[in-house]
């Protein structure tokens, strides 16, 4: 499985709601095939993504569903 590492340590204040520091076996699978690419977003962003959407569109979505918001908004742009 892919994952941050085992030297990675999360700030001591991390409310995003990401605890799981990996993905599952597979799109760890599909990433290794090159099917699918993976994307790292900085937290403040998706967080960012998630205010506009709110703002913009009137739809609140979890902290986690966020990242996913963040990685369509840049696709669009």
């Amino acid at each position: 499985m892919y994952s941050l590492g085992h030297k990675f340590k999360a700030p001591s204040i991390h409310a995003s709601g990401l605890r799981y520091h990996a993905v599952s076996p597979i799109v760890s699978y599909f990433v290794n095939k090159k099917h699918i690419t993976a994307t790292a977003i900085d937290e403040e962003a998706a967080m960012k993504s998630a205010i506009t959407l709110v703002q913009v569109e009137s739809i609140v979505v979890s902290p986690e569903s966020s990242y996913t918001i963040k990685a369509v908004m840049d696709q669009a742009k």
